[in-house]
C-alpha cells in the first residue's frame, strides 16, 4: 500500500507541477499566492494524511481538482491574512514563537538522541565491547536468577509505616503484601500484578535493590530498601539457577556494557565541564 501511495503522489504531483525540477527534490514550489508557497514535499504529505481510501478517487481529474482547489483556497485564505498583518498581531506572534521554541527543543533533542545512538554504536566497537567469552565468564560467576515482587514508595517514612502494616500478621504477610502493592504501589506495571517484577539476572538491577534481594529467603519480606528508583519493600518469590542461551548471553552482555560505561561517566565527569546553572539541582547529582 505505501508503494502503492507513493506512485498516486508522483502521478498527481508531475499533474500539478510545470517546473522541471527532479523528482528528488522534495522542496519543489508547485505554486505560490503572494508569500504564500505549495510544496512539492507539502502535496505529498496531504496526500498521504488522506489515507489509502482516498487514493483511487485522487487518480482521477475530479479528485485531483477538489483536492488542488481546497488547497488553493487555504493558501489564498493565508495569504489575505498576511496582507491584513494578522501575523503580526501579538496573540498569533506569541503562538509562533512558542511554537518555534517548540521545534528548536525538538530539534535539540532529536540531534542529542541521534548523536548517543551514533556513539555508542561507535564505543560497541572499541571501549564497550563484549565478547562472547566474557559474557560467557560473567555468567559462570553470577547464574541466579530471581524472581521477586516489590512495592515502589516515594519517601522512606511510608515505605516504613507500609512494611508494619504487611508484616503486622505473618500468617497473611504475602496476601497483605500483594494486596498493598496492588493499591500503593508506585510503579504500575508490577502493581497490577501485585508487585511482580519479570526475573532479573544478577547485575540487571540498582545494586542496593539486588543486595537486598540476595539476603531474602524465598517468602521473606524486606525491610525498606532506598535505591536510586525510590524507596522499595521487597519479597523473595524464587531464585534459580538460569539456562545458558542466547537471550541471557545477550542479557550477560548488556550487564556488562552498562558497567563500562558507567565507568566512562566517572572518566567524563572530571574531563568535562558539568556547569550547574540551578543550585538546588546540586545535591541530586553525582559531580
Amino acid at each position: 500500500m505505501r508503494i502503492r501511495s507513493l506512485v498516486v503522489v508522483t502521478v498527481l504531483l508531475a499533474a500539478c507541477s510545470k517546473d522541471s525540477a527532479k523528482p528528488s527534490d522534495a522542496d519543489t514550489v508547485l505554486l505560490k499566492v503572494g508569500s504564500i508557497y505549495l510544496t512539492k514535499s507539502e502535496m505529498e504529505a496531504k496526500i498521504l494524511e488522506m489515507g489509502p481510501d482516498y487514493l483511487t478517487y485522487l487518480r482521477t481529474d475530479s479528485g485531483k481538482k477538489t483536492l488542488l482547489d481546497a488547497v488553493l483556497k487555504q493558501k489564498l485564505l493565508a495569504n489575505v491574512a498576511v496582507e491584513m498583518g494578522l501575523d503580526k498581531e501579538p496573540a498569533i506572534r506569541a503562538d509562533l514563537d512558542e511554537l518555534k521554541r517548540q521545534q528548536s527543543r525538538a530539534w535539540r533533542l532529536y540531534k542529542e538522541s541521534m548523536l548517543i545512538d551514533g556513539l555508542i554504536d561507535r564505543l560497541r566497537k572499541s571501549d564497550l565491547y563484549v565478547g562472547e567469552e566474557e559474557a560467557a565468564n560473567y555468567f559462570k560467576a553470577h547464574p541466579r536468577m530471581y524472581r521477586v515482587r516489590h512495592i515502589l514508595l516515594s519517601d522512606e517514612k511510608r515505605a516504613w509505616d507500609l512494611h508494619k502494616i504487611i508484616t503486622a500478621r505473618p500468617a497473611r504477610a504475602v496476601s497483605e503484601f500483594i494486596a498493598q502493592a496492588k493499591a500503593s504501589s508506585l510503579e504500575k506495571v508490577s502493581a497490577a500484578k501485585g508487585g511482580m517484577m519479570p526475573p532479573f539476572l544478577e547485575g540487571e538491577l540498582d545494586d542496593a535493590f539486588e543486595m537486598a534481594t540476595a539476603g531474602l529467603k524465598p517468602g521473606q519480606i524486606s525491610t525498606p530498601v532506598t535505591s536510586k528508583m525510590g524507596n522499595h519493600i521487597i519479597m523473595l518469590d524464587s531464585v534459580t539457577s538460569a539456562t545458558y542461551n542466547d537471550e541471557v548471553a545477550e542479557r550477560c552482555a548488556r550487564i556488562l556494557e552498562r558497567r563500562k560505561l558507567e565507568e566512562l561517566f566517572k572518566t567524563w565527569k572530571k574531563k568535562h565541564n558539568v556547569e550547574v546553572k540551578d543550585e538546588t539541582l546540586r545535591p541530586y547529582l553525582d559531580l
